[in-house]
């Protein structure tokens, strides 16, 4: 509006839940249908309540653990200028020196509790079955049962929140299809939705739409760079001249294994890359490909002509 004031946001929060498991599958509820990157179209709002209204809170998981860590906008704002001076550093150096991963480290708030999901006696019992068969749930009944119950450690949680200097922004990967639908139907289980547990100026993001949105250009050009080139050339051996593996030799590869084909080894030897790393390992691929008289390199955009 004319003459309103942007205001930043001061703190962001990132959120993370151990549960007792996931919601009941509905392939065929169109709600679970992925989200295209880059829909202009879409309300995350709107999104979010149309999954909350379609979720039983009797049926939703239960938190078992709620972590939070908090970092000021500064601090983040200062860790992306490291990485960038990190990944200029890089880009300077050697070409024969393997990718590294920039390291910041960060001043951080970290608050966790740990939670009673009053589960019944058959629930446990389910409960621990599952935990049998998955890694992914930690805690045991013995772990959990001694602990306080979600309406009682939410106290600590809402205060840890509002003592952050505003704005803040909660993020959360999935938040939208899961943390954020657990967190509701917990505070609609003890009935703490009616006393406004959040303050106006607490926002909440999805990280997983957040970073694909972000991302699409580059996921954009790596679909057009991988129909651009012609896998059949492509070898999965580190010994082939042409091998598109360049300075990152991969192990030899049977490519009679079944579910494996060059695409799968190229990307595994290139996993450790950046995407402009990738392109120039592709396309000094491609000029060694081509650099013998026996061979042309094709025009961009004209697969039946030949350079000339």
């Amino acid at each position: 509006m004319c003459g309103s004031k942007t205001v930043h946001i001061k703190t962001f929060v990132f959120l993370d839940f151990e549960t007792t498991g996931l919601f009941p599958e509905e392939p065929l509820n169109p709600l679970f249908f992925h989200q295209k990157p880059g829909d202009t179209e879409r309300n995350a709002s709107r999104l979010l309540d149309n999954y909350i209204s379609t979720t039983n809170p009797r049926k939703a998981p239960r938190i078992t653990e709620l972590s939070l860590i908090s970092i000021s906008r500064a601090r983040v704002e200062g860790a992306i200028a490291e990485i960038a001076s990190q990944y200029g550093e890089e880009e300077s150096a050697s070409f024969d020196a393997p990718p590294t991963c920039p390291v910041v480290k960060l001043p951080c708030n970290v608050h966790t509790r740990q939670i009673n999901p009053e589960l019944d006696e058959a629930a446990w019992v389910e409960y621990g079955m599952r935990k049998i068969g998955k890694n992914a749930l930690i805690y045991s009944r013995n772990d959990l049962e001694e602990k306080n119950k979600f309406a009682v450690e939410w106290e600590g949680v809402k205060l840890f929140l509002d003592q952050l200097p505003k704005p803040v922004c909660v993020l959360a990967h999935n938040g939208i299809k899961y943390d954020f639908r657990v967190l509701h139907a917990e505070l609609l289980r003890a009935g703490l939705l009616q006393s406004n547990p959040f303050s106006s100026d607490i926002y909440f993001v999805d990280s997983y739409l957040m970073f694909m949105d972000l991302e699409k250009e580059i996921h954009d050009d790596l679909r057009t760079l991988t129909q651009i080139v012609d896998w059949r050339l492509v070898s999965t051996s580190s010994k082939d001249p042409a091998s598109i593996n360049g300075h990152y030799p991969a192990p030899e590869v049977n490519r009679e294994d079944s579910g494996f084909n060059g695409r799968n080894q190229i990307f595994r030897s290139l996993s450790t890359t950046g995407v402009d790393e990738t392109v120039k390992i592709t396309k000094a691929t491609w000029l060694e490909q081509y650099s013998t008289p026996k061979k042309s390199m094709p025009q961009c955009g004209t697969s039946n002509e030949q350079a000339k």
